[in-house]
């Protein structure tokens, strides 16, 4: 499976390139679509804090397993999310089910 980007402008594919993840994505450009073919897309519950904070966690060493090159730009990034996590985890209790 590949990601397409419909229209991707220059700073973004810059960024993607500097990011080293260029190669995951498939460019696409294209007309825009006609409006009547849209549709929005269902949105869940917003995160909470400790959710975005993992995400953002994950997201960022997913980055640097992809490229070592992002591990001098995101190792003091990695450190605050991961600290800060471990700090919303403490304060934050943990839904149960049941």
């Amino acid at each position: 499976a590949t990601l397409e980007l419909l229209n991707p402008n220059e700073r973004i594919r810059d960024l993607l390139e500097g990011l080293g993840v260029a190669h995951l994505f498939a460019t696409v450009k294209a007309e825009a679509s006609d409006p009547e073919q849209l549709r929005q897309l269902e949105t869940s519950e917003p995160a909470n804090r400790v959710e975005l904070a993992r995400n953002c966690l994950e997201a960022h060493q997913l980055l640097m397993s992809i490229n070592p090159e992002n591990v001098g730009k995101f190792r003091d990034c990695t450190r605050f999310l991961a600290e800060d996590l471990k700090r919303l985890e403490t304060q934050t209790p943990v839904p149960t089910d049941g």
